[in-house]
């Protein structure tokens, strides 16, 4: 299961997604509740056990131009754990947890991978931010 939390205003939602999209520079999510959120970024922090067969998985390698290696684990960007597209571009999806354990070793699963993905993860996102305040337009992903 992948849930969504994330802060609307003063209020925190949570839901399983069951389907991303890129869509217009964004990614759309689909949850199992019915809702919907356009998002900037997703981060899937998929936790310890297997995530590759899931609901989102499954969607994802199906739906979108995403890589997949060895048992549909997701093609990630080394230095920022973004999942890389077909065409080796990097796309708007980074993980954590399991799903991130091809970059991050067998410590993903635990405290340690968490605080590596995080670091990761918050460079990438304090990379852009610093751009997005010199005036610098980031490449279109």
């Amino acid at each position: 299961m992948i849930s969504l939390s994330m802060f609307l205003g003063q209020a925190l939602e949570r839901s399983e997604i069951t389907v991303a999209t890129e869509a217009g520079g964004t990614v759309v999510t689909t949850c199992r509740d019915g809702s919907a959120f356009c998002l900037d970024k997703l981060v899937c922090a998929t936790g310890f056990g297997s995530q590759y067969d899931n609901e989102l998985f499954r969607h994802l390698r199906r739906e979108s131009t995403l890589q997949t290696g060895y048992r549909g684990a997701p093609v990630l960007d080394d230095d920022t754990l973004r999942w890389m597209r077909q065409d080796g571009t990097p796309s708007r999806i980074a993980v954590s947890g399991v799903a991130a354990q091809q970059v991050l070793g067998p410590f993903a699963r635990n405290v340690i991978g968490a605080r590596r993905a995080g670091e990761l993860i918050a460079g990438l996102l304090e990379s852009e931010l610093k751009m997005k305040q010199r005036g610098v337009s980031r490449p279109e992903i």
